[in-house]
């Protein structure tokens, strides 16, 4: 223990919580009662590095644990952390303290409150190495003299108002101190804590130590009365008062008992060395969006958070008036810089082991003139979920079919949603009808509700700033609709893959409530009603979960390519188009026949002066006609379509088999005497061999699916309900006759009342009284 004098006073208090002496009628008792206690002598004078590196590597050999109540001054504008010889120390303690489990460094967060001080600018309880514990007052409140700061890991109690009751401990003189308060006094009770829990487990790393503490933290008494709270991506409540919660001892004992040791630490740094320097100002702040890979491959890659450090260079006058936020990456931010093929790979490929679904509202401009799909990488990062997502059931990748219906925009254009491997979305508004921005293609599955005119109500959802969103729109709004049922159906049956979500929407859609008022129907050859504005209907929540539940897998998936050597070039102009015949076989005798088609790829090469004015359809065998393009009056580009996948899933369930027939013409109604080539073609084909479980039975449809039936009452009705409620008044022979007439007089007047608009007669007491 320190030499007893003033200047010592606050090492004997905190050394007391932890180990003062139990029954012996005096003061109290200490978490840890049966600890040893070492106490290194620093603040009696000046403190330098040197001073502060001798404290913090003293006796390492035998000290588990240092318990700092101490740090920069608590003034609201010192920015200051260990120096040089004192981190070495700390890093000293981390690597070869604890015969190399490594030192645990208890720190308390500040006392600064009321100056608003912000512990993220105190580089002790600021660092990777400690422990950094903040306060909680009794009644569960932030005390006066909290820091707020994200590096903060847990809260033991403290004093909290001048009413609340303070810590007992001991004190100098063999005294006994009743107003131990402060951070300094939640340090030494958390390092008892963890004494505890290193006595039941010494083989505890001091990582181990952290995540214990986040593991078994608390929140609950403290929810109720601080903001600030939120739900980590992963699942843990934080907050920069309190961090993940209340220490809970008994807790954090019990789960040190059998606790297995974490993994090594990995450290992954990110360098960015085309940074461009960015103004900030008094009325302008800055966003800056930067990405990490996790050093994803290597052999420090991450892919479980615990410390993230981000190191700062900003010059700006008054320092004190900044305010900084980090967002972390766990919904995948993409649309707020530059896009590339590489920044949409990653985020289609974003942590696919853990992610099942992955809803996207994005794509090429809807501008009615783009021909675009994924690029390289991120048509890989997509096979990649596909055939590894999922424990290789594949991941989920819903897409939204496009809003560029006012340019006469056509989603065959857009390769993301013209996917063998995207679920695409479209939308109907609330009353049946297609939205002004919709597109149509033949690579749409299904639809769901969203807005339509102006009249119409949006959707609701969450929006920034914890605000209620009343606006949203578009097939933006439908496709992450359509997720969420998806969601509901692998929560229901967790075995489904891609491919049987695909065939679970075919079955289940409803076309009923979309059929009055469009046209373009058609029910194809194996008896699916299909619309290219529509797919195959409206997603049918019940029905699509029901189905689930019961699945049986479609069979594995074969892939059919059709190439022909001798096909010859056709000549199309704006006054001539072409029809072109093929057959396939469908790889018959082959270990990839296809007997049930699912998608179908017409990969078409065509040489065009103005490719907008093309349209093009696709008979199949068995007679469904199915538009692979519409004339889009915006395209005026010259390129024509080079080796274009078009993809449509009309003929779902049908067999390849035989004369497909195809179909291009200049559709522009304008004579220029333009014209070009039809340079080559190729169809690829995607289904099974054998015949799919729920093929057994013919597809049923409920032509009332969401069909409003309005069961209120008419006025007559209830009318009718007030009479005969007075009959059996004057039937009741209980009731004095006065009462009998009150009764019966009231319900007539209300009768009467609503009668003069009713067809009905009117009724007299005379009616009853006469009885």
């Amino acid at each position: 223990m320190p030499t007893f004098d003033e200047l010592n006073r606050h090492g004997t208090r905190c050394a007391g919580e932890v180990a003062m002496t139990p029954n012996n009628s005096f003061c109290g008792v200490g978490v840890a009662y049966g600890a040893s206690i070492g106490g290194i002598r620093m603040l009696d004078g000046k403190i330098t590095d040197r001073v502060e590196a001798e404290a913090l590597s003293f006796n390492h050999d035998h000290i588990d644990i240092y318990s700092a109540s101490w740090g920069p001054n608590d003034d609201g504008k010192t920015v200051e952390g260990p120096g040089r010889l004192a981190q070495a120390a700390i890093l000293k303690g981390i690597r070869q303290g604890r015969n190399g489990k490594g030192a645990i460094y208890v720190w308390a967060s500040g006392n600064g409150g009321l100056k608003d001080d912000d512990c993220d600018c105190d580089g002790y309880t600021d660092s990777v190495y400690t422990f950094s514990v903040s306060s909680a007052a009794e009644d569960g409140t932030f005390p006066w003299y909290g820091e707020k700061c994200a590096s903060t890991l847990t809260s033991t109690y403290s004093t909290g108002s001048n009413n609340e009751r303070m810590i007992m401990t001991t004190d100098i003189g063999n005294g006994c101190a009743r107003d131990h308060s402060g951070t300094s006094a939640s340090a030494p009770m958390a390092a008892g804590i963890i004494a505890l829990a290193l006595e039941a487990n010494p083989s505890l790393t001091w990582r181990d130590v952290q995540h214990i503490a986040v593991w078994t933290a608390e929140p609950a008494p403290l929810l109720k009365n601080n903001d600030g709270w939120v739900k980590n991506a992963a699942g843990f409540y934080v907050n920069s008062r309190f961090g993940f919660g209340m220490m809970n001892a008994l807790g954090f004992v019990t789960a040190a008992k059998d606790w297995i040791n974490v993994p090594q630490q990995r450290i992954c740094t990110t360098i960015f060395p085309t940074f461009t320097k960015r103004s900030i100002s008094d009325t302008n702040g800055a966003i800056i969006n930067f990405r990490t890979d996790g050093c994803e491959g290597q052999v420090n890659e991450i892919n479980f958070l615990e410390h993230i450090q981000l190191v700062l260079d900003i010059a700006y006058p008054i320092r004190g008036h900044l305010s900084i936020f980090l967002v972390s990456p766990q919904g995948i931010r993409m649309l707020d810089g530059k896009i590339t093929d590489r920044v949409e790979a990653e985020a289609l490929s974003f942590n696919h082991d853990h992610i099942d679904i992955y809803s996207a509202s994005w794509g090429p401009n809807d501008d009615g003139k783009t021909v675009e799909g994924p690029g390289r990488l991120a048509q890989a990062a997509i096979l990649k979920g596909i055939r590894q997502g999922r424990n290789g059931k594949g991941a989920i990748y819903v897409w939204a079919s496009g809003n560029g219906g006012l340019k006469d925009d056509d989603c065959d254009c857009d390769g993301y949603t013209d996917s063998v491997y995207t679920f695409s979305v479209s939308s109907a508004a609330e009353d049946g009808t297609f939205p002004w921005y919709g597109e149509k293609c033949a690579s749409t599955l299904t639809s769901t509700y969203s807005t339509g005119s102006n009249n119409e109500r949006m959707i609701m959802t969450t929006d920034i700033g914890n605000g209620c969103a009343r606006d949203h729109s578009g097939t933006s709004a439908s496709a992450p609709m359509a997720a969420g049922i998806i969601a509901l159906a692998l929560e229901a049956n967790p075995s489904l893959t891609w491919r049987d979500v695909q065939h679970i929407a075919v079955w289940t859609a409803e076309p009923a409530p979309l059929l009055k008022n469009n046209d373009g129907w058609v029910k194809n050859a194996a008896g699916f009603y299909v619309n290219s504005r529509f797919g195959f209907g409206m997603m049918n929540a019940l029905g699509f979960v029901t189905a689930a539940k019961d699945w049986i897998n479609v069979p594995q998936q074969r892939i059919c390519t059709t190439i022909f050597p001798t096909f010859t070039k056709r000549s199309i102009s704006d006054t001539n188009g072409a029809i072109i015949n093929f057959r396939t076989d469908g790889c018959e005798g082959q270990v990839n026949e296809i007997n049930f088609l699912e998608h179908i790829q017409l990969v078409l090469d065509i040489a065009y002066p103005i490719r907008g004015h093309l349209s093009i359809f696709l008979v199949s065998p068995q007679g469904t006609r199915t538009q692979l393009l519409k004339v889009r009056r915006e395209d005026k580009s010259p390129a024509g379509f080079r080796h274009w996948p078009f993809m449509s899933v009309h003929t779902w369930a049908e067999s390849p088999k035989g004369l497909w027939q195809l179909e291009v013409d200049d559709k522009s109604g304008r004579t220029r005497g333009i014209s070009g080539l039809i340079n080559n073609i190729t169809l690829i084909i995607y289904g099974t061999t054998e015949q799919p479980a729920h093929y057994k039975e013919p597809r049923g449809y409920d032509m009332h699916y969401n069909e409003v039936t309005d069961h209120r009452r008419s006025v007559d009705s209830h009318l009718n309900l007030w009479l005969e409620r007075a009959k059996r008044m004057v039937d009741d022979k209980e009731l004095q006759r006065p009462e009998r007439v009150d009764y019966v007089l009231r319900y007539l007047d209300t009768v009467n009342q609503r009668r003069k608009r009713s067809t009905l007669q009117q009724y007299t007491i005379s009616e009853f009284v006469s009885r």
